[in-house]
């Protein structure tokens, strides 16, 4: 995937398809590119509305911006690999694909309690990984 065009909006799609084909050491070197601007900003802590701010913007927008934010929902469900199989996580899935990340993890809420998924890269093909889920499932 060389080209980019999404807006920061879009770029979760990008994100996620590149999971969904199974790259996600690709998907994460494209994400944490796209996104370095942001999160290594010495001003803002927040993710912006478009790429950048000031001159490095496109004329408008806000520097606090939940659309931005996209992409945090594929790294818990595909980095860490929790997702729901039936409405309301009654059954779910956890299988991370790690791609390069090392180590991560995640909480996902449930109308039936929290689900945390981590795991710990051990060499290139094991992993510890730990699982909680809410009670009685």
């Amino acid at each position: 995937m060389e080209e980019e065009h999404a807006g920061p909006y879009m770029e979760k799609y990008v994100f996620e398809a590149m999971y969904k084909m199974r790259e996600p050491a690709k998907a994460n070197a494209r994400h944490r590119k796209r996104f370095s601007g942001m999160v290594n900003n010495g001003y803002f802590t927040t993710l912006f509305e478009g790429w950048g701010v000031g001159r490095e913007g496109f004329g408008g927008g806000t520097v606090n911006h939940a659309w931005s934010g996209g992409g945090l929902t594929v790294l818990s469900s595909r980095l860490c690999g929790i997702r729901s199989l039936t409405p309301g996580y009654k059954t779910f899935l956890v299988a991370p694909q790690p791609g390069d990340v090392r180590e991560a993890s995640a909480k996902v809420a449930s109308v039936r309690g929290d689900i945390f998924a981590g795991y710990k890269m051990i060499d290139s093909i094991s992993m510890l990984l730990c699982l909680m889920g809410p009670p009685h499932m």
